[in-house]
């Protein structure tokens, strides 16, 4: 058989490929086993001995000093958090929070200067009052101290059967001392209740609780027998009536503040209706979205008397924080009192915060 150059230039093309492919198959192979033999010896060890050194730190610092996948130490740290080990911050450095051990918690003051400028202002007023009552605050410390639950925590103060207050603590402060500074804050609102209380004591029921036992007295007690029930309705408080007192037929309502898109449709005057049907006088309105989303001044004709809201009214089937938080920033904005009124429900979660985050808000579901 003649000899050919070119078989033997195709021969040693394909033992150089073939040889090329041996090459790449055992230098993936190392770099695949590389990682496995590192995620065997990581341990939580490892990683809670960085953290007591080094936290609060994040999972980018963790993985420099330890050199281990991102997504073992990830899968660790959630494990240690799920554990109650570990805590985390809602505080951020870029999109990684920080995690770091209970008695750490100092160490959070550090991690201040993540916040923007107007949280960082909040958490030194926090800092500096150690305690804060939400209601009396501006809008924007409000707002804000919802935002950094790192540093403010909330406290519920039942001041009596209907009333109850909200406070936020800074972090550091325990209970207890908190507890004692919102006596201090409560006191002048507190001693004017028991000087009234005082006041309003009859001298007839001192007398009777002095000298039931004297007989010389018997014949006077028995005098006074008639009105032993008037101490009992001077000390009673009248309580404020929830529902709502229809509205006069003579009681005049001017439509020169409401939206000219609204006036004469169908939609607005069935709501108007049935606003005056439950006895709300509707002073200002304005559509934001047609046939669903209003903002309203209503005039509310209670027992006691009239009170005005911003209302905000929505046509929708689920409603969340935001939304309540809108009316919140508006009413603000205009010095009322806030009502959410939706031909809805509020979602379940939203439903929870009632109490802490939107308890000075007059809400209205399934409003029809």
């Amino acid at each position: 058989m003649p000899f050919d150059p070119n078989n033997l230039l195709k021969k040693n093309q394909e033992k150089n490929k073939q040889d090329s492919k041996n090459t790449l198959i055992k230098s993936l192979n190392i770099k695949n086993n590389s990682p496995k033999r590192n995620l065997g010896k990581l341990k939580k060890e490892d990683i809670l001995n960085v953290v007591k050194i080094k936290g609060p730190v994040t999972p980018t610092e963790i993985k420099r000093e330890i050199k281990a996948e991102t997504y073992l130490i990830s899968a660790i740290l959630s494990e240690l958090v799920n554990a109650r080990i570990l805590n985390t911050t809602k505080v951020k450095k870029g999109t990684s929070i920080f995690y770091y051990l209970p008695e750490q918690a100092q160490k959070l003051e550090k991690l201040v200067e993540y916040l923007n400028e107007k949280d960082q202002r909040t958490v030194a007023i926090l800092k500096e009052k150690k305690v804060l009552q939400d209601k009396p605050q501006e809008l924007l410390i409000r707002v804000s101290l919802r935002k950094i639950p790192d540093y403010a925590k909330p406290l519920n103060i039942r001041i009596s059967k209907d009333e109850v207050k909200l406070f936020w603590r800074y972090y550091l402060v325990n209970d207890e001392d908190a507890k004692k500074v919102i006596r201090e804050i409560l006191r002048p609102l507190v001693e004017p209740k028991k000087i009234e209380e005082e006041k309003k004591i009859v001298p007839s029921e001192t007398q009777d609780l002095s000298f039931d036992h004297s007989n010389k007295l018997n014949k006077h007690i028995e005098k006074k027998e008639p009105i032993k029930e008037i101490p009992t309705k001077i000390i009673k408080k009248p309580t404020e009536e929830k529902t709502f007192v229809p509205i006069e037929k003579d009681e005049k309502i001017s439509d020169h503040n409401i939206d000219e898109k609204l006036i004469g449709t169908k939609f607005y005057e069935e709501l108007k209706q049935l606003f005056l049907n439950k006895g709300i006088i509707i002073e200002n309105a304005k559509q934001v979205r047609k046939a669903k989303d209003l903002d309203l001044i209503i005039l509310v004709k209670t027992s006691l008397g009239k009170s005005r809201y911003y209302a905000k009214y929505k046509n929708k089937k689920r409603n969340n924080d935001a939304d309540i938080s809108n009316a919140i920033v508006i009413a603000q904005s205009k010095h009322l009192p806030a009502a959410y009124i939706t031909t809805g429900e509020i979602t379940k979660k939203t439903r929870e915060n009632i109490n802490t985050l939107f308890h000075n808000v007059m809400i209205v579901e399934r409003f029809e």
